[in-house]
């Protein structure tokens, strides 16, 4: 017997687990799942461009997140004046101010990439942000697992933290309100609150590993980010312009007897490759951060749980493999 309804009771009482198990009081902040970071910004924004209809700006980061590009397009179905600035920009104070002015609703950004994990600094937009008494929504994809959550919630600024690919939580000053779309009608998975609880297991960032496995990577590969480039300290990431990367994780995963979820589910590597994710632009979002077309198929994503000697030996043993079978 399949049943499809649910209680009206399950939002509310859900959202009163959250705040309990996040130690957030009425007075402070307030915490929504939703399933999935575009459908979070889809809640969010769509809410407070009803909420605030006398407002039509709406400043973004661009180029950098293919979740904010999809709230974008929705938002301009919306008539929003849409004014996108890039990762050039952030430091820009006269651009900054130029932008966010007395029309703008809020700015929505991004403190990292979804996949590659580098990390942008925001502070000079949050800052005229607050300053010109508009709202601004920040994602962090992962950025989040290596500081303590908020402690104060101001009423200009929503958290949207990825928790996993498809369950998103939302942190926000309980006074702020908008109209809810579709969140408090929405099932979430049933192990919501493992995932929350995790929130409490901070990581160490490793970047001295990474970075030191970086500075010489097998088979003549090479590092996508300069030492010293502000990111997220869990992922070494590196590239060959001869083989294709998803070659290099499937053989990998062959050879290690390690099983390989769905394209943006794996926790331990992951490539860009198009072979791997399918599309034929997927993949376009990575040319804000200079890739060509070789690094789009020959990048690599690996965690940092997984670098050493022994990942060195296999991959520079499989990138012989596939040049070998390449040049016949």
């Amino acid at each position: 017997m399949k049943l499809d309804f649910q209680s009206p009771l399950d939002w509310q009482e859900r959202n009163d687990k959250i705040n309990q198990l996040l130690n957030l009081t009425p007075s402070g902040g307030a915490g929504l799942l939703i399933p999935g970071t575009i459908a979070a910004l889809s809640e969010i924004t769509a809410g407070l461009v009803r909420q605030f209809p006398h407002k039509k700006r709406v400043v973004y980061l661009k180029d950098v997140d293919p979740s904010i590009e999809a709230a974008v397009i929705n938002l301009s179905r919306e008539g929003c004046q849409l004014v996108g600035i890039d990762v050039n920009e952030l430091s820009n104070s006269v651009r900054i101010s130029e932008v966010i002015d007395g029309n703008c609703l809020f700015f929505l950004g991004c403190e990292d990439d979804p996949l590659l994990g580098r990390v942008f600094d925001l502070s000079m937009v949050l800052k005229e942000v607050e300053a010109k008494r508009s709202m601004s929504i920040v994602v962090s994809h992962a950025n989040f697992r290596n500081s303590p959550l908020p402690q104060n919630f101001p009423r200009h600024q929503v958290y949207v933290y990825s928790l996993a690919p498809d369950l998103t939580l939302l942190l926000a000053s309980s006074r702020l309100r908008w109209p809810i779309q579709l969140a408090d009608r929405v099932p979430v998975r049933e192990d919501w609150e493992a995932e929350l609880n995790k929130l409490q297991q901070k990581k160490v960032s490793q970047i001295s590993l990474i970075e030191q496995f970086e500075a010489t990577p097998p088979a003549g590969g090479q590092a996508v980010f300069p030492k010293g480039t502000p990111r997220v300290g869990d992922r070494a990431v590196i590239f060959w312009s001869d083989v294709d990367s998803w070659t290099v994780m499937s053989r990998l995963a062959e050879a290690w007897q390690r099983p390989l979820a769905a394209p943006g589910h794996c926790d331990w590597i992951e490539a860009t490759s198009l072979h791997r994710w399918g599309g034929v632009r997927t993949m376009d979002w990575l040319r804000a951060f200079g890739f060509s077309e070789a690094m789009i198929r020959g990048t690599l994503i690996l965690s940092a749980e997984i670098l050493g000697q022994k990942l060195e030996d296999d991959l520079k043993r499989i990138h012989s493999t596939i040049t070998a079978i390449q040049n016949g």
